[in-house]
């Protein structure tokens, strides 16, 4: 079965850029590669989630802070994150910053 699926990637200015990707098999049996990296986006995306709940930030709020669209937050937060490369989800978490209340700030000025 063939069709197409929207990806997020980052472009190398920094931007979210959605491309069409084609997708032969979605049922063929996953990698051990890319079961690895499946499980790395689902953490990521898990960890974004409970930044925004510890802050107790809505979606739109958070988007603004990462400097993102909504929508691809909305994917973060409900772990549709199959489409989002993982580049993308490491650089959204460290715009959320440290993962404890009280670890020092991350480096990045936003």
């Amino acid at each position: 079965m063939r069709y197409l699926n929207r990806a997020a990637h980052l472009s190398p200015d920094g931007k979210i850029v959605y491309s069409r990707s084609t997708i032969v098999d979605p049922t063929s049996p996953m990698t051990p590669d890319d079961a690895t990296v499946q499980a790395l986006r689902t953490d990521l995306a898990l960890q974004i989630s409970r930044c925004l709940t510890r802050r107790e930030l809505t979606q739109v709020e958070a988007a603004r802070r990462f400097d993102i669209p909504q929508p691809t937050l909305s994917k973060i937060v409900n772990g549709r994150v199959a489409d989002l490369s993982l580049e993308l989800l490491i650089r959204i978490a460290v715009r959320a910053g440290p993962a404890r209340p009280d670890a020092p700030p991350p480096l990045l000025g936003r």
